[in-house]
């Protein structure tokens, strides 16, 4: 199966170093009415595929598929311990605007690119916006299904969204 997204391998060094403070993986699925909660010193990785979120522990493996994850959330971290790539994560936002057909980007950071990526791991678009705070991408010329949008901001940061056209 083909791996194309990223790897979260900066949770391992974070965990070693928050003691008392534990962070907190959230998972929040639509398949479970109640958020699945991983401690970040048990976690070991974190990994996409073209259908599945799959979170290495201490306890054993745990898989996700994307069709039934609604958004996954890092809570409790010290901003001291983030590295620089992660401290922007929650830091750019997308709004899905189902009548129009339009996704809206916002970001803290000016945006420098944008890519869309169907789940077989294909670049169906990709923009270089100016530098602005918000940009609208159309998905009205796709076909209803779930997507990968892969957002980068001007300090390097780099958030992949989910999404979905109806």
């Amino acid at each position: 199966m083909k791996k194309y997204l990223l790897l979260f391998f900066f949770l391992l060094t974070i965990a070693g170093g928050i003691g008392a403070q534990t962070g907190y993986l959230y998972v929040h699925t639509t398949a479970t009415p109640d958020k699945q909660t991983f401690a970040l010193d048990d976690l070991k990785s974190l990994t996409f595929t073209d259908s599945e979120m799959q979170i290495a522990t201490t306890n054993g493996p745990e898989t996700v598929l994307l069709s039934d994850l609604m958004y996954f959330t890092l809570k409790g971290l010290p901003p001291t311990n983030l590295p620089p790539t992660a401290a922007a994560i929650s830091s750019i936002e997308v709004y899905s605007n189902l009548a129009t057909g339009v996704l809206t980007v916002i970001s803290a950071q000016a945006l420098t690119g944008l890519e869309l990526y169907d789940l077989q791991g294909q670049k169906l678009l990709q923009l270089t916006p100016d530098g602005s705070l918000t940009v609208e991408v159309s998905l009205s010329d796709l076909p209803a299904g779930i997507y990968l949008l892969r957002v980068a901001d001007e300090t390097g940061n780099v958030t992949i969204k989910k999404t979905m056209k109806h």
